[in-house]
């Protein structure tokens, strides 16, 4: 009897296990479990035909479930099955076996707590291709089961705004197929006038039933106007090998962006540096038509769609937040985009703006004048960044004295171009340690820039 009882632990762990952590938190989750301990436990006296059935047909759903019967949803004190688990109000079940073990009774309350969900309802989740979709925007809904028993088929509809989406095709999914079955799928009738696919479906051509996840099948749908919206799968019906079953209205939720700018790679609303910075960083590399940073389409990211951009530069979606002008570009660099587009200028509109554009935005990164700017943070204990600007291309150092006058390091910075060092990744950065290595005491120092001619000097104090 005890190995009896250790092989049926054993079995349950590897169920739970296959099942997944997400599968045991949902009600399906629980209604496949419940079913799989009364398969192995209690089916061989109270299935159809079997010795108890006339007293309780465990293995009918329905029965099970009916009003005075053994099963009350959402109330295991009140059902007799699980009393009779317990051992109380009866002979305790299983009869003549050993008693089931308590994670396995506990799991049957669970269910029963849980409203008794139906096994052969299989639990449904989807997933959408983009994670925002524009209007305009083509894009895929999968729909899944996440715990489906025994299923041989399933039928539904679908409904939508004929407004806000266009249903443009339906494809199976791989779940009917597993373990190489086959199947007779109808992908339905498109009515997008209507706004509904009916007649949806999928069978196998065998009698064996598939258990487990798998996607059902996926929607191919176009954005046409945005908003919120929603498309609702109705009239589902799921068969299992022993019978048929209803299930409530799956509905999901649509978020569809306005139109992208043209040139907006990152979609975030806007064309700014960073779409700039994102076609920049993938010059020269083939890519599929329908990357963002492919800007013209032609496979291949080069100076043609950074002009493409620089275009747009500014338009802005009306839901766009503003965004800070970014570091991530040099005058430097802007200048090589600009020599790049004139060595290529056709003459066109495009080039003649995009250029323009290039200039505007290179002359917003150079400042008026050279500057110093104070250290942050100050006081500070060990390290401290030193921030400057730069109107002309210089050579540029940076050196720290103690209030005595006396050198303590020389930060040799180079040649840098004309620009904003504001950022921690573009500013001079001290450690706080001499030319020897050593950590400097706390106390006032000083800190001059020189850059060509330009020099200037500020005071910074290290407090520890």
């Amino acid at each position: 009897m005890k190995n009896f009882q250790i092989i049926q632990i054993l079995m349950l762990v590897v169920f739970f296990l296959g099942m997944g952590s997400q599968a045991l938190s949902a009600p399906q989750g629980l209604a496949q479990d419940a079913y799989t301990i009364f398969e192995q436990n209690c089916f061989s006296c109270h299935a159809a035909g079997a010795t108890y059935a006339a007293f309780l047909l465990i293995e009918d759903y329905s029965a099970l479930t009916a009003e005075n019967g053994p099963v009350v949803p959402g109330d295991p004190d009140a059902s007799r099955l699980y009393k009779r688990l317990l051992g109380e109000g009866g002979a305790q079940m299983p009869f003549l076996a050993p008693p089931l073990p308590e994670q396995e009774i506990e799991t049957i309350k669970n269910w029963i707590l849980a409203g008794a969900p139906d096994w052969a309802v299989p639990s449904l989740n989807h997933a959408v291709s983009e994670k925002l979709i524009n209007f305009g925007d083509t894009f895929m809904v999968n729909i899944s089961a996440e715990t489906a028993f025994d299923l041989a088929k399933w039928q539904l509809d679908i409904a939508f705004d004929p407004a806000a989406l266009e249903a443009l095709s339906v494809n199976e999914g791989d779940f009917l197929t597993m373990n190489g079955g086959t199947t007779s799928f109808q992908g339905g009738s498109i009515d997008n006038a209507a706004g509904t696919i009916t007649g949806l479906s999928a069978e196998r051509d065998d009698d064996q039933g598939v258990t487990g996840a798998g996607t059902l099948f996926e929607v191919e749908l176009k954005a046409k106007s945005s908003g919120e919206t929603k498309l609702t799968l109705q009239n589902l019906q799921f068969d299992v090998i022993t019978r048929d079953t209803s299930a409530d209205p799956y509905e999901i939720t649509l978020t569809i962006e306005e139109q992208l700018i043209a040139g907006d790679v990152n979609r975030d609303g806007q064309v700014n540096i960073l779409d700039l910075v994102l076609v920049a960083q993938q010059f020269g590399q083939s890519m599929p038509t329908d990357s963002p940073a492919d800007v013209t389409g032609d496979g291949v990211v080069n100076i043609l769609d950074l002009v493409r951009v620089a275009q747009n530069f500014g338009n802005t979606a009306a839901s766009a937040a503003p965004v800070a002008i970014t570091e991530n570009v040099d005058s430097a660099m802007v200048e090589t985009w600009i020599a790049q587009a004139r060595l290529k200028d056709d003459g066109s509109l495009a080039f003649k703006q995009g250029i323009e554009n290039l200039q505007n935005l290179l002359a917003s990164l150079i400042p008026e004048k050279t500057a110093l700017h104070r250290n942050y943070p100050n006081p500070f204990n060990p390290e401290t960044w030193m921030p400057y600007q730069l109107a002309a291309p210089a050579e540029v150092a940076l050196t720290i004295y103690d209030m005595n006058g006396q050198l303590v390091r020389r930060l040799a910075v180079g040649h840098q171009a004309a620009g904003m060092y504001q950022s921690r990744s573009r500013a001079v950065y001290w450690d706080g340690r001499n030319q020897l290595g050593e950590s400097v005491a706390s106390g006032l120092y000083f800190y001059t820039l020189t850059a060509d001619n330009f020099t200037v000097t500020r005071r910074m104090v290290i407090l520890k």
